[in-house]
């Protein structure tokens, strides 16, 4: 089971910074999770929100921000962590993590708005940063690599029709045999429910359609428990550390 570093190492460091994802890598975690916007100007920023307010010093929809606005604003000074930073943290756009952590990492990009020229623009990136070629089958547990995560079916839909070779995952929040089908019928790989509506059955139902199961929403040790002994592929998490600490006593 691979521990996937949500939002990168987001216990320690404000979550979707280049300190958190550097962090990560650090401590030997190369599979990162992080959320994609839009600007206003049509280029790829990270950030989990729709609006900057919760992890910036700024105020408003990213959909309505250029990117200069964007690059302006304080990324971490909100963090309150363990860890004092260094220097101001800045929003990063997808293409500076991606030239930054080239053939170190899988990936996990979740697509957290619902433009219709957003997977045209992200495969050219992909493409162009060389995470992606054209015909070559990616696989979620490849580092280096890059999966396509989304909650919106229609956005996924898109993305894979623009994209086959590169492994996609619908998020849901309540697992359901619904949900194993609709993965099926649209050739996606992987199926990634909230940890608490998971049981073994739906985990063997699903592996057994050739899906990779990932789950969220992990909190604390029994879950973590809780999906070991059922046998996901991965789970995302928060505290890194930690996590490890207890996956250790689980293998041993």
């Amino acid at each position: 089971m691979k521990l996937i570093a949500h939002r990168g190492s987001s216990e320690y460091f404000p979550e979707n910074t280049i300190a958190a994802f550097d962090h990560a890598l650090e401590l030997g975690f190369n599979f990162l999770e992080l959320d994609i916007h839009l600007t206003l100007d049509n280029v790829l920023i990270v950030m989990h929100d729709s609006e900057v307010d919760r992890t910036s010093d700024g105020s408003g929809p990213i959909n309505q921000m250029s990117l200069q606005q964007i690059k302006n604003l304080d990324a971490g000074s909100w963090f309150e962590g363990p860890v004092v930073l260094n220097e101001i943290q800045r929003v990063p756009t997808l293409e500076e993590i991606l030239q930054r952590y080239s053939n170190q990492a899988h990936i996990h990009i979740e697509i957290k708005s619902g433009e219709d020229i957003l997977p045209s623009i992200l495969h050219k990136m992909l493409l162009d940063t060389n995470w992606i070629s054209e015909g070559v089958i990616s696989n979620p547990s490849n580092v280096p690599g890059v999966s396509i995560l989304s909650f919106d079916q229609d956005q996924l839909i898109r993305t894979k029709a623009v994209m086959p070779e590169v492994s996609h995952g619908l998020l849901v929040v309540e697992a359901t045999d619904r949900d194993i089908e609709f993965c099926s019928l649209n050739g996606f790989e992987g199926l990634f429910p909230h940890v608490r509506t998971v049981s073994k059955n739906f985990i063997d139902m699903a592996t057994d359609r050739g899906l990779y199961v990932g789950v969220w929403g992990v909190e604390n040790k029994q879950d973590l428990e809780k999906v070991y002994s059922m046998g996901v592929h991965g789970v995302t998490v928060n505290d890194l550390i930690e996590a490890s600490r207890i996956l250790d006593e689980l293998k041993s």
